[in-house]
C-alpha cells in the first residue's frame, strides 16, 4: 500500500463519524465517504482500465468521491477542465493513455458529445444516489508506457503556451506540503475547516482536499453564488466554521476587498498563492478585518504545491510587492542570469527552485524536462521557474514577475506587475491588468463608485518613470480571467468591446 493509500485509510478509520463534506444541505461522514468511494474502487480495479482515470466534474462531493476512489484502487487521477474543447479533450486522454471517464449527471451529455466514437470507458453518478452509477460503452485495452509509480495525479497546464502539458504530481511532494502546512498553521488537533474554491484542474485544488482530509477535518464546498459575492461567502463561512482558505489574490481581492458587504471578524488563516500580492491588498485587508492570519505561499505547478511562504505582517502595507519569502525544509533557491551563472543577493534574474520535493517532470516532454528539471550532485531537483526574482539576505525571496510578462520599451525593462501595483494603490480601483503592445503600455481597470481621472493620471505620473506610464488606460466591466481564477495574461489585450466602458488617453507630465 501507498503512503498516500495508507493516510486516507488511517483517517476513514480514525475519524468515521466525523463530517469528511458539505455542500448545500448534504453532509457526508468519513464512514460514508468511504462506502462510497470503495464502491466506485472496485469498479476502477478492473484490470481493463488503465492507470490513470480521468475526472472530467466540477466541484462537488462527487469529484473527491472519484478522486478517492483512485487512490484506494492505486491509480492516479487527472482532473480535466470542463471547458476544453473536444479536440483538446481527446488530445490530453490519448496523452495520459486513459480509458476509462468518471463524470456525473450534469456533464454527461456533453462528454459524451465531445467523446464521439472514442471507445473510452465512461462510468457516470448516478442522481448523486449512494453507490449507484450508469455506464457507457466498453473499454478497450490500451497499451501502457506511462510509469506512474509515485505519482498522486496529473495536472495540465499550458504555462507561457497556448499547448497543454501533463505534469505529472509527487505523491511524496504532495504529502510533504500538507504535513507542513498542518505543523505550520499550528492548528494542534482543533477543526479544520477549508473553503474548497478551487477546480479539480487547477493544483491548489489538493491543498483544499487533503489537509482536511489527513486530520478528520471538513471539506466545505460553497455553490458559485457563495463563492462570489461577499455576503453570500461570509455566511456560508458561518454555517461551515471555516477557518482556512486557500485562494488566488484576484478572487481574495474581489470576495474580501472590493465588495460593500464584509465580515470583520475574517478567516483564521488565509492562503495566498498564483499571482503577485500587493501592498496595497494588505492595507485595505487590514482595515476591514480585525484578525485573520495572510500568508503569501509560491511554488510553480511543477514543483508540486508551494515552495516557499511568507507570514504577512502590517509592515508588508508599506511595499509595493509582498516577499514570497523562505523556503520550506529540504528547498533553497538561487537566482542566476541568462548564462545561468549563479546571481548574489540583491540582483535580479530568473528563480531556480532546488528541492527534494519537486514534480516528477512533463509527461512526454524530454526536451522540456532537460531544459527545466536537473538533478544536481546533492541529489535536489533544481526546476527553472521561468520567474523574475531577487533573493534577499537570509534568504528571503521576492518575486518580480514572469519572464514572459517583463517586456522592453526601447531597450528598457518594463514589468506589468510593476505598473499594477501603481494602479491598485488608488482605493477607487478595485482589480486592473496591464500590458506592452507595440513599444506602448496599456491598463485594463474596473473601478469604484468614486474613481476619479484625474488622480489616476497624476498617480501614474508621479510614481512611474515616463516609459512605464500607460499610453491608455481602459475602464473595463471586468477583467479577464483564466479557468483558474488569475488574470488571462494571454487575452487581456484583445479585451472585447462590449466589455470596454470608457477609454482615457494619458497624458505624460
Amino acid at each position: 500500500m501507498n503512503i498516500l493509500k495508507a493516510k486516507i485509510m488511517k483517517a476513514f478509520q480514525m475519524y468515521a463519524q466525523n463530517p469528511a463534506i458539505t455542500y448545500l444541505d448534504r453532509i457526508i461522514s468519513y464512514k460514508e465517504l468511504f462506502l462510497e468511494s470503495e464502491c466506485l474502487a472496485n469498479k476502477l480495479y478492473d484490470e481493463r482500465y488503465s492507470k490513470i482515470v480521468t475526472v472530467y466534474m466540477e466541484r462537488s462531493p462527487e469529484t473527491v468521491i472519484a478522486i478517492l476512489a483512485t487512490i484506494l484502487s492505486e491509480k492516479v487521477f487527472c482532473a480535466i477542465d470542463i471547458n476544453t474543447p473536444s479536440s483538446s479533450l481527446h488530445n490530453i486522454i490519448k496523452d495520459i493513455e486513459s480509458n476509462i471517464v468518471v463524470t456525473d449527471e450534469k456533464n454527461i451529455s456533453t462528454l459524451i458529445e465531445k467523446m464521439g466514437d472514442s471507445e473510452t470507458h465512461i462510468i457516470c453518478f448516478k442522481n448523486h444516489a449512494k453507490r449507484m452509477f450508469i455506464e457507457y460503452g466498453k473499454a478497450v485495452s490500451l497499451p501502457q508506457t506511462i510509469s506512474v509509480e509515485n505519482v498522486s495525479h496529473i495536472i495540465y497546464t499550458s504555462g507561457s503556451t497556448n499547448i497543454p502539458k501533463g505534469v505529472l504530481a509527487s505523491r511524496d511532494s504532495l504529502i510533504h506540503f500538507i504535513s507542513w502546512e498542518y505543523e505550520m498553521l499550528h492548528i494542534n488537533g482543533g477543526p479544520i475547516h477549508t473553503a474548497q474554491i478551487s477546480a479539480p484542474w487547477f493544483d491548489p485544488y489538493a491543498r483544499d482536499v487533503f489537509l482536511p482530509l489527513f486530520y478528520g477535518g471538513c471539506i466545505c464546498i460553497p455553490n458559485k453564488r457563495q463563492m462570489f459575492e461577499s455576503k453570500a461567502f461570509f455566511e456560508f463561512v458561518k454555517k461551515n466554521s471555516v477557518n482556512i482558505i486557500h485562494i488566488v489574490p484576484t478572487i481574495f481581492r474581489h470576495i474580501f476587498l472590493n465588495q460593500i458587504y464584509y465580515d470583520s471578524e475574517g478567516i483564521e488563516h488565509i492562503l495566498l498563492a498564483g499571482e503577485m500580492v500587493y501592498g496595497n491588498d494588505i492595507k485595505k485587508y487590514k482595515e476591514r478585518y480585525l484578525k485573520g492570519n495572510l500568508y503569501n505561499l509560491y511554488g510553480p505547478t511543477e514543483t508540486t504545491m508551494s515552495k516557499f511562504y511568507h507570514p504577512v505582517t502590517e509592515e508588508d502595507a508599506l511595499f509595493d510587492r509582498v516577499h514570497v519569502g523562505k523556503p520550506l525544509p529540504d528547498t533553497f533557491c538561487k537566482i542566476i542570469d541568462d548564462e545561468k551563472k549563479e546571481q548574489p543577493f540583491g540582483v535580479e534574474g530568473e528563480v531556480v527552485i532546488c528541492t527534494k520535493y519537486a514534480s516528477l517532470g512533463y509527461l512526454k516532454r524530454p526536451e522540456l524536462n532537460t531544459y527545466h528539471f536537473f538533478r544536481n550532485h546533492d541529489n535536489f531537483i533544481e526546476y527553472r521557474t521561468g520567474d523574475l526574482g531577487i533573493l534577499h539576505s537570509k534568504n528571503d525571496l521576492e518575486i518580480i514577475g514572469r519572464k514572459d510578462h517583463m517586456k522592453k520599451i526601447y531597450g528598457q525593462k518594463v514589468h506589468c506587475e510593476e505598473i499594477e501595483a501603481v494602479l491598485l494603490s488608488y482605493s477607487e480601483i478595485k482589480s486592473c491588468a496591464a500590458y506592452v503592445k507595440e513599444n506602448e503600455v496599456f491598463a485594463l481597470i474596473e473601478i469604484k463608485t468614486n474613481f476619479q481621472f484625474d488622480f489616476l493620471q497624476d498617480l501614474l505620473n508621479k510614481c512611474l518613470i515616463r516609459y512605464k506610464v500607460p499610453s491608455e488606460v481602459i475602464i473595463v466591466h471586468e477583467i479577464p480571467l483564466n479557468k483558474n481564477g488569475k488574470i488571462d495574461r494571454k487575452n487581456i489585450s484583445n479585451v472585447e468591446k462590449s466589455n470596454i466602458i470608457k477609454r482615457f488617453p494619458i497624458k505624460l507630465n
